[in-house]
């Protein structure tokens, strides 16, 4: 018990310090790939403290209560990921913060917030099925949701579930809204959302939600880290080298890619769930367990 309340804890410190690190590599990246100087790797934290420095003002009075409730989930989706609990529940609580981000956006009544309040919940339904067929795989596989009993098993899940992990992948992308796929908060290059989702947050309101995303930027990579950790040093080592080349190829894809549209994201990622998720699935259950 008290090994998986340091484990929140820990969680809940250096999460928020991993995600605007990430978030300031990605931006340099950014300014190498097109040319330009750039901001400093810690840019992100200072845009952040600005913010939390400012006061908030709220369009709807019900807004502050969706977005403390979409920061509760958020925040114990992240504590049970890293506490080494129930992966199946980690994906429930994602499920459930998302949603109430999309209702906070709803309450508004902007009409900018509204619109990418409806593309987020599109990105919702483009991406879930996906995420919780990675979830039942690793079930299958090893018979068991626990994070750590996954993240320290024998065995690396990449082969049995490369289709699972080229899917999910793919579908982090969009749950992360990274370019080209930022449809619902309008977060680079042409901004016709003006923010999106983000539009009617101000001062610390938004300063939290930024750090939202780098929690759950940290959980989603936690959850492709268990594609490689097999228990021993040598997956941790080649967990962390993939999940930084996979954040470096969203990072030029963003910059190449121009901002798809709503029904080819969606399209695309039920191709994707159907292709690569559910056959691999069927191969787990059917072929490699014999049943």
């Amino acid at each position: 018990m008290i090994t998986k309340i340091l484990m929140i804890v820990a969680y809940l410190l250096i999460a928020p310090v991993a995600g605007c690190i990430f978030e300031g590599l990605g931006r340099m990246l950014s300014a190498v790939l097109e040319g330009r100087a750039g901001a400093t790797l810690l840019q992100p934290y200072y845009d952040v403290r600005k913010l939390l420095e400012k006061d908030s003002m709220s369009p709807s009075p019900h807004q502050d209560l969706y977005l403390l409730i979409h920061m509760i989930f958020t925040l114990a989706a992240g504590g049970v990921f890293f506490a080494g609990g129930d992966l199946m529940l980690v994906v429930v609580l994602q499920i459930t913060a998302t949603a109430f981000a999309v209702t906070a956006a709803y309450s508004s009544g902007s009409p900018y917030s509204v619109l990418g309040a409806r593309r987020k919940m599109l990105m919702m339904m483009a991406c879930q099925p996906m995420i919780i067929a990675t979830a039942v795989g690793f079930y299958i596989y090893k018979d068991t949701f626990g994070v750590r009993e996954l993240a320290g098993s024998g065995g690396m899940a990449l082969l049995p579930m490369a289709g699972l992990f080229l899917g999910f992948i793919y579908i982090m992308t969009i749950k992360l809204e990274a370019a080209p796929f930022d449809l619902g908060a309008s977060g680079s290059g042409i901004h016709e959302l003006v923010s999106g989702t983000e539009t009617e947050y101000t001062g610390r309101t938004l300063g939290v939600m930024k750090m939202m995303g780098w929690y759950e930027r940290v959980t989603m990579f936690g959850i492709l880290f268990l594609f490689l950790s097999n228990g021993r040093v040598t997956g941790y080592i080649v967990g962390i080298l993939v999940c930084a080349a996979v954040y470096f190829l969203q990072v030029i894809g963003g910059g190449v890619l121009s901002r798809v549209k709503p029904d080819f994201a969606l399209r695309s990622a039920w191709v994707i769930t159907i292709a690569l998720g559910i056959v691999n699935l069927f191969v787990l259950q059917f072929v490699i367990e014999g049943v």
